[in-house]
């Protein structure tokens, strides 16, 4: 059995029902704003309408989850490959992997020799924040170039996959 075309059904059915679910929600706008509900049978549909939000919530980070764990290990075996693209029938995923650097506290010697790197004065450094991509774009160009990083900062791989669809099929 093709699971991508498992996934795919699957997909497609959730969409389905995403369209007819809101479209049940949408043909409540008017019976409400006519007032034709008691607030017994409100309390009840804003009580489901809550529950299926937190359903629909746990989904999506489930989906998320498992997009994201799939995606380090395409990573991981296309890195092992040479590789940094891989084509399915129904999308491209591109491949990169780097490091995913500790973003230091303010007030730490890791904060201050960084404010120093950057030239940041000290009178701006109570409201600077370092943004861990603009670290790990750094600290790997220093690899690229043969140096080490000048600032002692604590590295985690990570390894990502960006999903692209092939066709509208």
């Amino acid at each position: 059995m093709d699971k991508s075309l498992t996934i795919r059904t699957i997909v497609q059915e959730f969409k389905e029902s995403f369209s007819n679910i809101y479209g049940l929600i949408s043909d409540l706008d008017e019976p409400l704003r006519k007032g034709e509900f008691s607030k017994e049978d409100m309390t009840d549909i804003g009580f489901f309408l809550r529950e299926l939000s937190n359903v629909s919530d746990d989904l999506r980070k489930e989906a998320k989850a498992r997009s994201e764990f799939i995606g380090k290990l395409i990573c991981l075996r296309a890195l092992e490959d040479g590789e940094t693209t891989t084509r399915g029938k129904y999308a491209t995923g591109s491949s990169e992997g780097g490091v995913k650097p500790s973003v230091p506290k303010p007030g730490t010697l890791e904060f201050e020799q960084l404010c120093d790197l950057f030239k940041i004065p000290e009178s701006n450094r109570d409201v600077i924040r370092f943004h861990w991509k603009t670290i790990r774009e750094q600290i790997e160009q220093a690899a690229s170039e043969g140096k080490d990083y000048p600032v002692n900062i604590s590295t985690t791989p990570d390894f990502r996959t960006v999903y692209r669809r092939r066709n509208k099929n």
